[in-house]
């Protein structure tokens, strides 16, 4: 439970930070604040994707149900912001699952926030909309080399969910609206602790959406509104991870789980061309301290116990430094951004040990240039993916709160 309330601590500031979010026009000091408007209550059906470490044990998945309700924010003004992207809201629901695997699985329910928007009106009644969700899961009955060897798919009690909905809505009257489409879920623990390949899903939902307060009406912002003058902006950023790693056990082709949290730390610099609200992008430079970079294993015998030791050589302080050239891509959704970064990391043996590597997150500014992240840090060449957690600062930034 404690790792639950941190993981909520961490994700608030990201997709809520904007709850209090104060206007950057020198004459205004209308700060916005967010209040209910809507809630809504469903429920979905769908696919589990079967992991490839379920088929080594035979294990299948019978389709699953859902049910699930939210608190939706509105915010007490209008911003630029709103007129751009469909006028975006926020919110905190509740997701129970039932996967009909308990004993492998345990009894998994979710906490998250919600990021939602508007992509097209179809009609005056009919809306394409979306959102995200990211929070916490608990309940689970994670892999036990004892108790529950076959579950390779989830390694802790408390794991990340992360989630989006595409769906249509139909206006019924000014209260009552009804929500249907498709909705795909992650579960997983981002490495904190292996095994952890995750659980997928796929599926349709419906629900039932009660609005009791009026949201504002959008302003008539003018063309020239929508337009930005090209400029650079300047991104410097820090974020850090902690996982888990899979080490290469000496002399032999096998690998081991190593109980040790291994930290990293990515310290990152970016030039980003800006001529357009809808898209950023840039190259930069990262410099990074990994301290699984280089790790031998060992497997030994405890002859007391008869029981097989799995423990680790650190490498060097030289060998856990490295510096990457990297691309970025950032698309602005409002109060939260899509950020995608790909690069090659070398390291001091080029020859060898240099790799590519791509973190996909989310980006949400929090008082004009300053910004928090959060998103996934996959490594193809060591199988290695892993939450991440950043602190930002963007300079020449051009802020929609107005």
């Amino acid at each position: 439970m404690r790792r639950n309330l941190l993981i909520l601590v961490m994700l608030i500031p990201l997709l809520s930070i904007d709850l209090s979010a104060k206007a950057e026009k020198p004459d205004s000091t209308r700060w916005i604040y967010w209040t209910p408007f809507a809630t809504t209550i469903g429920a979905g059906d769908g696919y589990v994707f079967r992991p490839r470490t379920a088929r080594k044990y035979n294990i299948t998945f019978p389709a699953f149900q859902s049910i699930s309700a939210s608190l939706l924010f509105t915010s007490n003004r209008n911003t630029l912001i709103d007129t751009l992207f469909g006028k975006p809201y926020f919110g905190i629901g509740v997701y129970k699952p039932f996967f009909h695997k308990s004993e492998l699985l345990g009894d998994p329910a979710s906490i998250y926030i919600i990021y939602g928007l508007n992509i097209y009106q179809l009609s005056d009644e009919l809306t394409l909309s979306a959102e995200a969700k990211l929070g916490t899961s608990f309940g689970w009955n994670p892999y036990d080399s004892n108790t529950n060897h076959e579950n390779r798919i989830i390694g802790a009690k408390n794991n990340y969910h992360a989630g989006l909905d595409i769906f249509l809505k139909y206006r019924i009257n000014n209260y009552l609206q009804i929500r249907a489409g498709a909705t795909y879920s992650h579960f997983s623990d981002g490495a904190y602790r292996l095994p952890n390949a995750g659980l997928n899903t796929l599926g349709g939902f419906a629900d039932l959406m009660v609005t009791f307060k009026d949201r504002l009406q959008l302003d008539k912002h003018s063309k020239a509104a929508r337009k930005v003058k090209p400029h650079v902006e300047y991104d410097l950023g820090i974020s850090c991870s902690s996982r888990q790693i899979l080490g290469d056990v000496e002399n032999s082709n096998s690998t081991v789980i190593l109980n040790h949290s291994f930290k990293a730390v990515d310290l990152s610099t970016y030039a980003m061309y800006v001529r357009s609200r809808y898209l950023r992008m840039g190259v930069g430079v990262h410099l990074i301290y990994d301290e699984s970079s280089n790790v031998t294993a060992t497997r030994t015998i405890n002859e007391e116990t008869a029981t097989i030791v799995n423990s680790y050589e650190p490498s060097s302080s030289r060998e856990r430094f490295a510096a990457g050239v990297f691309g970025k891509v950032e698309l602005p959704m409002g109060y939260v951004n899509g950020v995608i970064d790909y690069g090659y990391i070398l390291t001091p043996q080029l020859s060898s040990n240099s790799f590519s590597r791509l973190n996909l997150g989310l980006k949400s500014y929090v008082y004009r240039g300053i910004n928090a992240s959060f998103g996934i840090q996959i490594t193809p060449k060591n199988k290695a993916n892993c939450v991440f957690l950043g602190i930002g600062y963007t300079f020449n930034y051009y802020s929609l709160f107005r």
